[in-house]
């Protein structure tokens, strides 16, 4: 049964998110703004012609406006509550939960066996930065990587690490990342995608970690403390920021994402290789290991001190001195990204079940652009413009035949 209430409050929530006034939602839509009014009130129910252009305009798909967040997994739920109570905008958040549930129906359609969950550690009892590194080692070992630099953390861990890693442009930057578990207990991770990659690789490590050490799938069953403080975790700034920082969750954290992405023997062979005097760094140094690691140059300070290669007093020194970016690092195109980097980006492999469901006929091509978040029209024109030269390839080839 439709939910005239329910419709009228998500129409709101919709609105605020992208800061309209019902006076703009009644230009826009051709409605007085009393008729805005009623409907966000539940006293006037919509047609399903009007519920279509509300939810153009307020860019969300038509069951965000019929589904409530309260039916969605205990682990979202929490997510959506802290993000409330951290006053961050939560409608990256409805994407970022509607993209893992499409991940999970993509498998369903399409016959596709996911891969592996994430581990169990919570047994193992993980606590000192000690044991954060002896994680790193563990699961470095686990996924094949030895100790060779990460190419592409999102890809690694989505197809075997259990994690879901969505890239997403978050309003006003009131979001670094977030961790949190789907239903079926994948590891799920939303990345702000207007930061630089190199900030968004460590910020992704150091969300597995939480997935890994402090978060579990929620059964629903348990006291509401025990669900909430074991469901989600919220990052409003980038965990390298405050590395040092007094939480010993979020140093254990950090501890795991930096020996991850920058084991301990391959640091110790670059330092000893660029560095003359002992004792002494430069800022080659450090913008060379950063590039070499794909992580920041304040990363790699700190994982310096952390193996004491340099003191905690010199380092904060270097960082009070300013931010300094030489000629070798502009030589490297350090923090020189350009605007095409910063947008969204989905799983490769979410985005090849996308198109696979597409052409079982499982989805239809709309529901395609809806899932890959991409206009309708340009995809359209991109199938027809790829089906044309299939048929040319497959002609050409009885042709030689």
């Amino acid at each position: 049964m439709i939910d005239d209430h329910l419709i009228g409050k998500r129409i709101k929530t919709a609105r605020k998110l992208v800061h309209y006034t019902q006076g703009d939602i009644a230009a826009e839509l051709g409605m007085s703004v009393s008729t805005v009014s009623d409907i966000e009130r539940g006293q006037r129910s919509v047609t399903g012609r009007e519920l279509h252009s509300f939810a153009e305009l307020l860019n969300q798909p038509l069951d965000f406006f019929l589904t409530s967040p309260e039916t969605g997994s205990p682990s979202f739920r929490y997510l959506f509550r802290e993000a409330s109570e951290k006053g961050v905008e939560t409608g990256v958040l409805h994407q970022f939960e509607r993209l893992c549930s499409d991940y999970r129906l993509l498998e369903e359609i399409t016959h596709t066996h996911p891969p592996p969950k994430p581990p169990d550690y919570s047994a193992f009892g993980f606590a000192s930065l000690t044991d954060a590194e002896q994680l790193a080692r563990m699961e470095r070992a686990r996924l094949g990587v030895g100790e060779a630099p990460i190419a592409d953390i999102s890809e690694l861990l989505d197809e075997q690490g259990g994690a879901r890693i969505f890239h997403l442009l978050v309003k006003n930057n009131g979001l670094s990342g977030a961790a949190t578990y789907d239903p079926q207990g994948w590891a799920c991770i939303l990345v702000n995608a207007n930061e630089q990659l190199y900030r968004r690789n460590f910020t992704i490590a150091h969300e597995y970690a939480h997935c890994l050490a402090h978060l579990k799938p929620s059964s629903g069953l348990g006291s509401a403390v025990e669900r909430a403080t074991l469901s989600a975790h919220i990052d409003q700034s980038n965990p390298e920021v405050y590395f040092p920082s007094r939480d010993q969750k979020e140093r254990f954290a950090n501890a795991f994402a930096a020996c991850f992405l920058m084991p301990s023997q391959p640091v110790h062979d670059l330092y000893d290789r660029f560095v003359r005097a002992p004792g002494g760094f430069t800022d080659d140094t450090l913008y060379l290991m950063a590039t070499y690691f794909g992580v920041s140059h304040v990363a790699v300070g700190w994982r310096l001190v952390s193996l004491r290669k340099i003191t905690r007093r010199d380092w904060k020194e270097y960082l009070e001195r300013g931010y300094t970016r030489p000629f070798l690092a502009q030589r490297l195109g350090y923090d020189d990204e350009s605007e095409e980097l910063r947008r969204a980006k989905l799983p490769p492999r979410y985005e090849y079940l996308a198109y696979k469901a597409f052409e079982l006929k499982e989805v239809s091509l709309s529901r395609l652009a809806e899932l890959l978040g991409v206009n309708f029209f340009t995809l359209r024109e991109d199938v027809r413009a790829y089906k044309g030269r299939e048929q040319h390839e497959f002609a050409t080839a009885r042709g030689s035949a």
